[in-house]
């Protein structure tokens, strides 16, 4: 019966329904999915032999079972997830070569079996033997041996775990909302791909393509590496119409990997930070296993997203993924305009790390012939295969004569020119002074078809003499004669040209013509509407769309006005930014003065009693293009001058004076916070007098201080980081001017500095901050002892310091700390009865609480935080959002009191009330972390009064709100995932989840792993995360893994192994103890008795030291280590010893049942019931 399942299916039964199950599942891991399929067709095909029939049936069920219990122990195999696929892919190769063995036998003819049949057991033995060796691939510690094992490691599966295995198995290898939420990190730059609307010509270039497309296609290892075709060529040579051509060829053949194209005007695409991610992306396409390795690459590592090394990132996100799985058909990458976006990194990329691709790559780049292109591309390199373009080809120069005939044929018919128009003479004669230049034959026919006359205009440029010049100086004079044609005389027109063009060639970022009319006034508007209107209309690219971006039609055209031409042609880029300056002053001043709806917020918002600001929506309705632009751009345009005009003094004065606060406000809800220190610098030396009084700098530094906190109340901890870091610098100034009256404020923003830098794991510059500013504070006390403002001040700051030096593990120094904060408040209580003094007070009471429950003075926190509680119940009504989420927090925190003193009940509904008010407060990411941490709490409070599927319930939504915290802010969040992910798996094991439980603490084990240097505060989390893993292990039968994890963790807490400052700390000697205390039960379990007291005697030699130093926090730890080394002393025959031990245990739980019966009842009789056990062995010994 021990064999049998509920439902009455054998074992062999119920392991081919798994396999079964695993082959035709339409979402699973494909190598998974193939080694169930191969073993199916295996037990069917050893059925059918006659001979030997025993022998093949076993040998089918071995390996049925074999392959069914790797699969049921896939979801605990400590294994990454590449490396794990990498050896199933090994298993599975065997699992085929067994499979082709048994199809020969079987189709071996009649009478050769006659003869072969008495080779069978031979046959099988050699196949069981290179099954169970390729079994080492996953380090298995079970015991395999014979069919009999692998039968007894499956009786516990049943048929309705059958899916559950399949699922924690695929999960293992592949997590496609992980896998596509990993991937979906890396940029994607949309706007880099290929067009077919700007291919080449149909009938052009066919020859040079088609010699692309074959070297595209070719797949021989000529090189046996990776091969570029670099095709250079001057500029309007067509380069980038080819590359469209060959980019639209090889995706219509199922050739193309991904293609860039660069563009010196365009943001995103003037450099290359997001090429190898958009590359990585396009990879992922071509099948799963690279998008797996792809996406595993990322969740190991997060920086991976950001380009700040983008050879590290190219190894990671395209070597290594194309090392694994190498692709056997030729892929081509396409790199257009390598000149207007490359650097030294990139180049680097191009001609070394490339070599380690697979040598199927091919990268096809299109580039202007610079000097450090053609240096790092050299044809020296044997993998570089260089062509230049050469416009004086006969192939070319055909080519060019095939367009300028298509286009001029498209005017005639478009402007009912007739069908006698252009001749063919006409149509020759202007292809010969094209000279092969694509962009000149391209901005002529642009500027024929713009003109009055497109005949006369035609005939005109024939009769001009531009033969003979070199490309750039041809492109110069075309562009010289088309400029030369408009009517300089005009006053109108010389102001339109420096209006228009000066204003694209000096724009951070193209606008569109309806922009650009914007920033303007409304005479200047219609000048430039009529200028596009006129001759120079030919030299921009025309659409109908006023909306969109408006570029030059080709970069030579910006190259010739801003540095080669002369008087009237030319444009000054800098002054004509300084130009764009005042105009984006003049449309922010007309634009914000007005109120915006979801402004005034930073003016409105009271600082200091909500610390939980959120940010308005402000619609794009309300704030045109151009001064959109204006926002983000008015800075830089700025700086570009160095001697401001009275005009540009005057409007910057209104701009400061009026309109700052609110520009803050709308570019913090459109764009992002701003830096406003590098202009702040400027004003203070480029202006003789600054336009703005001591009251401004104030109040605007006071609305930066405010910005932070809106920011971090949002979720976005980098910004508010920033804007908290500038409101510190302003208030410096403003201390350094008048200290009595700032010094309050600076103290303020240094507080939240410190908090801002503890949000994003800087915990050492905080703690630095935070006493300066404490020494700062102090100091003025002791000038002013009876000021109520200078010591809520010093309270505060204390507060702030108590929680920071929790972070380098100083309990006592940090309860110090608050404890003098709560002297403080207590004594000022009674002269201040504000909202903002008792919420601080409030505060300050739960800081203590925590402080008191680090040290284990159960009484003493849950009395401090019950206090804590009261008042911010009694001042609810001052701000309701401000009282839900500090009464959220502090719930939290008395349920964990309530919860450690054994009122288990209570504690449940007060940390349900917590959630509940989290729930009310959630919006985005705002309070999306306090809620998850609140579950998590939660989350234990079930498994205390026995409710373990709700539990689960709730530790899952736990994790998954920190998964999705950890996508936006790994800094900040990613250690408290790894906190909860321990919880669950806690929560799992209670449920009987083993395996489960095993995978969730694995991650969380991996997520410590990476953090070289953990902070102290979380160093407990990590030796309770190792000793979870080493009871998960060891519950599976993996006991010397199980130890060497508690051997980890005991040598992370070692003192000899720490840092003076952590070595002064209590936590690692309580965690030090705690895994002793542990190793001695696996050494326990695995019959190592004297290892086991050994380990059982350093807990307790540690836990005395521990409640000498605090007498109430380690009495119940002190009393169990006694009571495991009176267990482990009687089972050795040393019972004197043991009930020497017992009895002090027993004295002790004794006291504690008195405090807290509830908790320490059940204890108390267990060392009661071992003090008997041992006076009865000890009698029976004496009496033998």
């Amino acid at each position: 019966m021990g064999n049998a399942r509920r439902d009455g299916l054998g074992a062999s039964n119920v392991a081919l329904l798994l396999l079964k199950t695993l082959a035709t599942a339409s979402e699973c891991f494909p190598p998974l999915k193939s080694a169930a399929d191969v073993t199916v067709q295996i037990v069917t095909l050893v059925k059918d032999f006659k001979a030997n029939q025993r022998d093949w049936k076993d040998f089918g069920a071995y390996v049925q079972d074999i392959v069914v219990c790797v699969i049921e122990h896939m979801s605990i195999i400590d294994l990454s997830k590449d490396d794990l696929r990498q050896r199933l892919a090994k298993f599975l190769d065997c699992l085929q070569k067994i499979h082709e063995n048994i199809k020969s036998l079987r189709s071996q003819s009649v009478a050769k079996r006659l003869f072969e049949w008495t080779k069978d057991s031979q046959q099988i033995d050699d196949m069981r033997k290179k099954l169970s060796e390729s079994l080492t691939l996953f380090q298995l510690e079970i015991n395999i041996g014979t069919r009999a094992d692998v039968a007894k490691l499956l009786e516990s599966l049943r048929v309705e775990d059958v899916g559950k295995v399949v699922e924690a198995a695929n999960r293992k290898l592949t997590d496609k909302i992980v896998l596509n939420s990993n991937l979906e990190k890396l940029q994607y730059v949309k706007s880099a791909s290929w067009n077919k609307n700007r291919a080449c010509l149909p009938g052009t270039r066919t020859s040079l393509i088609n010699e692309i497309m074959s070297w595209a296609h070719d797949k021989t290892d000529r090189s046996n590496t990776v091969e570029i075709y670099l095709l250079s060529g001057v500029a309007g040579s067509g380069k980038t119409s080819i590359a469209h051509s060959i980019a639209q060829r090889c995706f219509e053949e199922k050739l193309l990997l991904s293609s860039f194209f660069f563009h010196r005007e365009t943001a995103g695409l003037n450099v290359p930070d997001g090429f190898i991610t958009t590359l990585a992306r396009d990879l992922g396409r071509v099948n799963s296993s690279i998008a797996e390795s792809i996406a595993f690459a990322v969740e190991d590592d997060p920086a991976l997203a950001l380009a700040h090394s983008m050879s590290h990132q190219f190894q990671k996100l395209i070597i290594e993924p194309l090392r694994v799985y190498p692709v056997d058909m030729p892929l081509l990458i396409v790199i257009d305009a390598l000149d207007e976006g490359f650097n030294k990194d990139f180049l680097t990329i191009l001609c070394e790390d490339v070599l380690h691709l697979p040598p199927m790559i091919r990268i096809f780049v299109t580039s202007r012939p610079e000097d450090d292109i053609m240096r790092h591309l050299s044809t020296k390199s044997s993998h570089i295969y260089r062509h230049s373009l050469d416009i004086h080809d006969s192939n070319n120069r055909n080519d060019v004569l095939i367009y300028i005939r298509h286009l001029l044929h498209e005017i005639a018919v478009r402007l009912k020119l007739g069908e006698s128009w252009p001749t063919d003479d006409l149509i020759e004669e202007l292809a010969t002074k094209s000279e092969g230049l694509f962009i000149w034959a391209s901005t002529v026919i642009n500027y024929i078809e713009k003109s009055l006359s497109p005949e006369d205009t035609l005939l005109s440029i024939l009769s001009e003499s531009t033969t003979s010049l070199a490309p750039g100086k041809k492109m110069d004079g075309l562009y010289e004669n088309i400029l030369g044609r408009c009517n300089w005389d005009d006053v109108g027109f010389v102001k339109g040209y420096n209006l228009l063009m000066g204003t694209i060639m000096a724009l951070r970022t193209p606008l569109s013509i309806s922009a650009i009319r914007v920033l303007h006034s409304t005479s200047d508007a219609r000048l430039i509407d009529r200028i596009m209107d006129s001759t120079l209309g030919s030299l921009l690219p025309t659409s109908s769309d006023v909306s969109r971006p408006l570029q030059v039609l080709h970069l030579s055209f910006r190259d010739f006005v801003t540095t080669r031409a002369g008087p009237p042609y030319f444009i000054d880029q800098k002054s004509h930014s300084q130009r764009l300056a005042l105009l984006c002053l003049r449309i922010l001043n007309e634009t914000l003065q007005d109120d915006i709806p979801g402004t005034g917020y930073l003016l409105e918002t009271e600082l200091g009693l909500d610390d939980y600001c959120t940010i308005p929506t402000v619609s794009s309705d309300h704030i045109s293009e151009g001064a959109r632009y204006a926002c983000r751009f008015w800075i830089e345009h700025v700086l570009d001058i160095q001697s401001p005009s009275e005009e540009l003094q005057s409007l910057l004065a209104t701009f400061l004076n009026r309109n700052i606060i609110r520009w803050v406000e709308v570019m913090i809800s459109l764009e992002r916070y701003q830096r406003w220190i590098p202009i702040w610098e400027w004003i203070k030396e480029n202006l003789s007098s600054t336009p703005v009084d001591v009251d401004f700098e104030a109040e605007f530094a006071r609305s930066v201080h405010q910005a932070s906190v809106c920011l971090r109340g949002v979720g976005r901890f980098e910004e508010a980081l920033e804007s908290i870091h500038e409101a510190v610098e302003l208030r410096r100034g403003l201390f350094a001017k008048s200290p009595d009256r700032f010094i309050l404020d600076l103290s303020s923003s240094m507080n939240l500095l410190c908090l801002r830098l503890a949000d994003l794991g800087q915990h050492a510059d905080a703690l630095k901050i935070c006493c300066e500013n404490l020494a700062f504070r102090r100091t003025l006390v002791q000038q002013i002892p009876d000021s109520e403002a200078y010591n809520l001040d010093l309270a505060r700051v204390l507060t702030n310091q108590s929680v920071l030096l929790i972070f380098h593990g100083e309990l006592e120094e940090a309860l110090e700390s608050i404890q003098e904060a709560s002297r403080l408040y207590d004594r000022l209580a009674d002269t201040d009865s504000s909202p903002e003094f008792q919420w601080d007070h409030a505060k300050s009471l739960n800081n203590l609480s925590l402080r008191l429950s680090d040290l284990g003075r159960w009484n003493e926190a849950l009395q401090a935080v019950q206090q804590s509680v009261a008042l911010f119940r009694q001042h609810c009504d001052a701000s309701p959002l401000l009282s839900k989420s500090a009464l959220a927090m502090t719930l939290s925190n008395l349920s964990n009191c309530l919860s450690n003193i054994g009122r288990h009940v209570e504690a449940l509904g007060v940390i349900q009330e917590s959630v509940d008010l989290y729930r009310q407060l959630v919006k985005g990411n705002r309070f999306t972390g306090e809620l998850a941490m609140s579950l998590n709490n939660l989350s234990s409070r079930l498994l205390d009064v026995g409710e373990n599927e709700q539990a689960l319930v709730t530790i899952t939504e736990a994790s998954d709100l920190y998964r999705k915290l950890v996508e936006c802010h790994p800094a900040a969040y990613t250690l408290h995932l790894a906190k909860v992910l321990n919880n669950q798996s806690n929560v799992l094991s209670a449920l009987g989840r083993q395996r489960d439980a095993l995978v969730a603490v694995q991650e969380a084990v991996k997520i410590y792993r990476k953090f070289p240097r953990l902070p102290p505060i979380y160093r407990p989390d990590f030796t309770k995360a190792l000793n979870s893993l080493s009871t998960c292990l060891s519950d599976v039968g993996q006991h010397e893994n199980a130890i060497t994890l508690l051997l980890e963790a005991i040598q992370l807490n070692d003192e000899n192994d720490l840092a003076d400052e952590d070595r002064r700390s209590l936590l690692p000697r309580s965690e030090l103890a705690m895994s002793f205390n542990n190793l001695s039960s696996v050494y326990s379990g695995t019959s190592q008795p004297d290892e086991a007291l050994d380990a059982a005697q350093r807990a307790l030699e540690l836990y005395r030291k521990l409640a000498a130093e605090h007498p109430t926090s380690y009495r119940q730890q002190l009393a169990t280590a006694l009571y495991n080394v009176s267990e482990y002393q009687c089972a050795a025959g040393r019972r004197g010893e043991a009930l020497e031990a017992v009895e002090e245990a027993i004295t002790i739980y004794h006291a504690l049942t008195l405090e807290l019966p509830t908790v320490y009842s059940a204890d108390l009789k267990d060392a009661e019931g071992l003090r008997e056990n041992c006076l009865r062995l000890q009698y029976e010994e004496g009496t033998a």
